[in-house]
């Protein structure tokens, strides 16, 4: 993963010239993926088994 992650953080770092660039994409990265996951989650309803559960 790192091998692929690793030209795009030099990338955006090229691009803007702050040295922070690769913070504030991981940063954003781990903001987007929990709200990605609850439109997810949300879209697919309640699978079976855990229903049973309940």
């Amino acid at each position: 993963m790192a091998g692929f992650l690793l030209p795009v953080f030099s990338a955006l770092l090229d691009l803007t010239g702050v040295n922070s660039t690769c913070s504030m994409r991981m940063f954003g990265t781990t903001q987007v993926s929990p709200v990605w996951m609850h439109f997810t989650f949300c879209a697919g309803g309640v699978p079976e088994q855990i229903k049973q559960w309940h």
